[in-house]
């Protein structure tokens, strides 16, 4: 069932960004408890987006257009933070950005020549 409420949210899309939620990597869980009610936890791109809400609300209706959904919640989390290596690899490819995140360059506190040695 769970891959049922993930397809229901890859319909979600996110208008101002012209992608849906799950492609974005802004669903971090969906499940269905035995009770029919759907929960789902989103992250945001920055703290102060705008279109929370409505995010909210479509998101909770595609889960209640599912037959076993009963009620649906759906809640803003604060972490894990939001980076773009979240998007699925097409979109990450789009923005030039390579398929996974890079290492930093030097580590804190620690100079590169220390590291060549």
């Amino acid at each position: 069932m769970s891959d049922v409420l993930w397809q229901a949210l890859r319909d979600v899309q996110v208008p101002q960004l012209g992608q849906s939620v799950v492609d974005l990597g802004l669903v971090v869980d969906v499940s269905l408890k035995p009770d029919g009610s759907a929960v789902v936890d989103l992250i945001l791109p920055s703290s102060h987006w705008p279109w929370a809400d409505e995010l909210l609300e479509a998101v909770e209706a595609a889960l209640l257009a599912q037959p076993a959904v009963l009620t649906a919640q759906a809640s803003i989390v604060p972490e894990p933070l939001w980076t773009p290596y979240r998007m699925i690899d097409l979109l990450k490819a789009d923005l030039g950005l390579p398929r996974q995140e890079l290492p930093p360059l030097s580590e804190p506190g620690r100079s590169t020549a220390s590291r060549l040695r």
